[in-house]
């Protein structure tokens, strides 16, 4: 068993000697960081710097540290593990590391993509000036700011007055509590305490934002590696508009001035908190640092298109994985399927997983609408789906795709796929209502019809559905054109719509409605429904997720209808 010791301060030097070297690691790997948060095992073994973290009671090896050959050190990491009877589970693994791993133990690992834990990467001379079009709201929060605040100052934090960043934490909480009696800061907090200790000993920066002798704000990083510097806090005022903007302009700068090398700042990760992430994306980062985690897996899996004979299989895996009638998967197998256009992953002959697509574009480029992902029970949780959709990716990409979508069926597997590099890419907007007459003129189309009038009702970079899709989609709704009746040539393009629905005792359930979204009540009457839901394009709900085969592949801007 590897001797872990806790990590102490005298290891810094040392630490990023090693960290130093190679390709740029995510900030997990900052020496200030392993000192901060968590439980931290460390030893030097093989050449390279070797971690065990124990935190919120989970163990894992971070890929070790080091640009020697990783083999002996893997093996000992491997080995350490079946004697403390744990998953040797890799974290931190950048590409670099995912392909050394996968080089040196094929096919013994499957890897999920660890999108909540990203570094997001600024270049500093960016946040530094805010210059371009693209950053121009960020230029007038800060001109706000300036304005409402004239006298503000900036000063760099040291120990004479880290007292005045000590109360700002302990007010800031106090608020955060007050909002969320519920919230756990103990982490964060223990976190401070170490920084306020070993500000010095760690090397940080800090500055602190203050008007009149009031603190606004502060932020506080260390170097982690030579072009790099990790900022590990950022806190302001909430109340106070532009604080944080300020805050953020003025540390680049700071740093920029006073460590001229210094080239990119890392404002660590989103942790899949939704405004959050929006809010590190509307900074625009140079780059994201990709991290991955590796699991073992159990059992070797084999990829291929299906022959026809397995359509029972098919059938069967189906059936347990969703529940759906024996008529809806006639309808599927009947209107939709072709061998060609499926991929399953099976273990000695036996049907593991499956996943199916339809084929779609956008603009140009081919695209595939991939569906109905499915694990047989005995195989769940060992990488399966993982490992299937890998290889439905290679597959796709040699025949010319130039992405994927999806669209998951809850948060669960939102996580999933996003574990398989998927990224949320379409939102839609949900419209329930009960019917009024408006004078809708409406009739019902057939689905060529509708296929031909639908790319000219689609917003830019919309995902085009037809052939196989539309045969299968026809199996659950019809669909319509329609108008309001006393609308003029000049208004007519502007009161139109086209509509797939589903209606069943008189309620009206709208797959997708393109044009007059403002019709949906006269659209019920007409129809004779009493009351139904509509899904249109909209920005309320996140809907399609997205996945890059080709460097210059467009993400689809609205993707239309999924089949339930």
């Amino acid at each position: 068993m590897i001797d872990f010791r806790t990590i102490e301060l005298k290891d810094k030097s040392r630490y990023n000697a090693y960290l130093y070297q190679g390709t740029p690691r995510g900030c997990e790997f900052s020496f200030s960081n392993l000192f901060m948060w968590g439980l931290q095992g460390i030893t030097e073994l093989h050449n390279h710097m070797v971690l065990y973290s124990r935190y919120d009671r989970h163990c894992f090896y971070p890929f070790p540290i080091g640009a020697r050959d990783k083999k002996a050190v893997l093996d000992a990491i491997f080995a350490d593990a079946k004697e403390r009877g744990i998953c040797p589970c890799l974290t931190g693994l950048n590409e670099e590391a995912k392909s050394t791993l996968e080089t040196l133990y094929p096919n013994q690992f499957y890897f999920h993509a660890d999108r909540n834990n990203y570094d997001y990467v600024y270049d500093i001379n960016d946040l530094a000036d805010l210059k371009g079009r693209k950053l121009h709201r960020k230029r007038n929060h800060l001109k706000h700011f300036k304005k409402m605040h004239p006298d503000y100052v900036v000063t760099p934090i040291t120990p004479e007055n880290m007292d005045k960043v000590r109360a700002f934490v302990a007010e800031w909480y106090k608020l955060k509590l007050e909002d969320n009696p519920d919230g756990d800061y103990r982490h964060e907090q223990a976190a401070f305490e170490k920084v306020f200790t070993h500000y010095s000993d760690l090397e940080m920066d800090g500055l602190l934002l203050e008007e009149h002798g009031e603190v606004l704000g502060f932020t506080m990083a260390s170097q982690m590696s030579p072009d790099t510097y990790d900022v590990h806090f950022e806190k302001a005022r909430g109340n106070i508009d532009g604080a944080y903007t300020t805050i953020n302009s003025e540390f680049a700068n700071y740093i920029r001035n006073k460590h001229p090398h210094i080239k990119y700042l890392d404002r660590e990760e989103d942790m899949g908190i939704p405004g959050l992430r929006k809010a590190k994306m509307s900074y625009f980062p140079h780059h994201l640092v990709k991290k991955y985690k590796a699991f073992p897996l159990r059992q070797t899996y084999t990829f291929a298109s299906p022959d026809s004979e397995r359509l029972p299989e098919l059938r069967g895996l189906w059936q347990e994985a969703f529940g759906d009638s024996e008529q809806f998967l006639d309808h599927f197998y009947s209107t939709a399927f072709d061998t060609s256009r499926c991929r399953v992953a099976t273990v000695d002959g036996k049907l593991a997983a499956v996943l199916y697509w339809f084929d779609c574009s956008v603009g140009e480029q081919h695209m595939a609408y991939i569906y109905a992902v499915a694990t047989a029970k005995e195989f769940r949780g060992n990488g399966a789906c993982h490992m299937l959709l890998a290889d439905t990716h290679e597959h796709l990409k040699a025949l010319g795709y130039a992405g994927t979508l999806l669209v998951p069926g809850n948060d669960a597997l939102v996580h999933l796929y996003e574990g398989c590099e998927y990224e949320t890419c379409t939102k839609r907007t949900k419209i329930e209502c009960i019917a009024a007459n408006m004078g809708i003129e409406i009739r019902e189309i057939l689905k060529e019809e509708y296929a031909t009038l639908r790319r000219a009702y689609l917003p830019k970079d919309g995902v085009v559905q037809e052939g196989a899709n539309l045969e299968f989609l026809e199996t659950q709704a019809k669909f319509y054109i329609g108008r309001v009746s006393n609308s003029d040539d000049e208004a007519h393009e502007k009161h139109t719509f086209l509509l797939a629905a589903h209606i069943e005792n008189d309620n009206l359930y709208g797959m997708e409605l393109l044009g007059d979204t403002s019709l949906v009540p006269g659209i019920l009457h007409a129809l004779g429904c009493k009351d139904g839901t509509f899904f249109t394009p909209g920005k309320d709900e996140p809907f399609a997720m997205f996945h890059a085969l080709i460097e210059d592949a467009v993400e689809p801007s609205y993707f239309g209808f999924a089949f339930d």
